[in-house]
């Protein structure tokens, strides 16, 4: 799939039709249910690597992260599914093979891109505050709904993203896309903290809590399994603190904190959870 073709824009599962004309970011961002924004679902090309998936073109020229954006939410409020997004940058190419995409561009002489989004998984109940027929959207929450891989694009593909747990094999920024009453939003963001299956990457329904009293972690988990490594990083990836929990309850006194926020993982035989906390 590539960022100059009309092709790649009916690749995905979900697909934006422009039966009715294009729509522009800001068209799509003040009014999610206007005539000319036209979504469907219905099996096209049957493309089994882009099952969940739609996809956007021309991502540097016009702004296309707003209309992106509405895309994404248009489809979870209507169908309830948490689809997720690839766009590129014009001249770059996104091949996929293995569930492992590779991305081709010009890198360095052009900053060429590709973008992987999908609904923030580290929020809960991530939905849309606002999305109604001739209604601003807002999907905000905190600035965080949705959470964006951008890898670069290079002569040799040497830059991966792995599609079956959605994340990068390599170098990757990461950004927070929100839309506030229409306007569209972009910050710096980290990679999401997710509960996770270990094996597949989905998420799993289960509940874990951990409470932070004065320094002092603990961690309960619905449906237990343990034993559980707990490991606590910095936003950098630098790791601080790790343990070995055995039961609900368990308490983990932090050492040598500054303060600040770091990432929580926990990892059993069967699943990988991950959270941020602000100590």
């Amino acid at each position: 799939i590539g960022g100059t073709s009309a092709g790649m824009a009916i690749q995905g599962q979900a697909y934006f039709t422009a039966q009715n004309g294009t729509i522009t970011s800001s068209q799509a961002l003040l009014d999610p249910y206007t005539s000319n924004f036209t979504v469907d679902t219905l099996t096209f090309l049957g493309n089994d690597a882009l099952n969940g998936i739609i996809t956007d073109t021309h991502f540097d020229n016009p702004d296309r992260r707003g209309r992106t954006s509405a895309f994404l939410g248009r489809l979870l409020a209507d169908l309830n599914q948490n689809y997720k997004g690839i766009a590129c940058d014009e001249y770059v190419a996104v091949c996929i093979a293995n569930d492992t995409a590779r991305v081709f561009g010009d890198l360095p002489n052009y900053d060429d891109n590709a973008y992987f989004i999908s609904p923030n998984c580290a929020l809960s109940n991530n939905v849309p505050e606002t999305c109604s027929m001739s209604v601003p959207l807002t999907w905000d929450l905190g600035g965080e709904a949705l959470s964006v891989c951008r890898i670069r694009g290079t002569q040799t593909g040497a830059n991966l993203f792995a599609m079956n747990n959605w994340k990068p094999v390599n170098a990757a920024d990461w950004f927070y896309w929100s839309v506030n009453h229409g306007v569209f939003q972009e910050t710096p963001g980290v990679e999401p903290l997710c509960l996770l299956n270990a094996e597949t990457g989905a998420s799993l329904d289960k509940e874990i809590t951990i409470t932070n009293d004065n320094g002092v972690l603990s961690v309960n988990l619905e449906n237990p399994n343990y034993p559980l490594e707990m490991r606590i990083f910095d936003l950098s990836g630098k790791l601080i603190q790790a343990h070995t929990l055995s039961a609900n309850g368990d308490s983990i006194r932090l050492t040598e904190f500054a303060h600040g926020t770091y990432c929580i993982q926990l990892k059993a035989s069967s699943f990988i959870y991950q959270q941020k906390l602000v100590f």
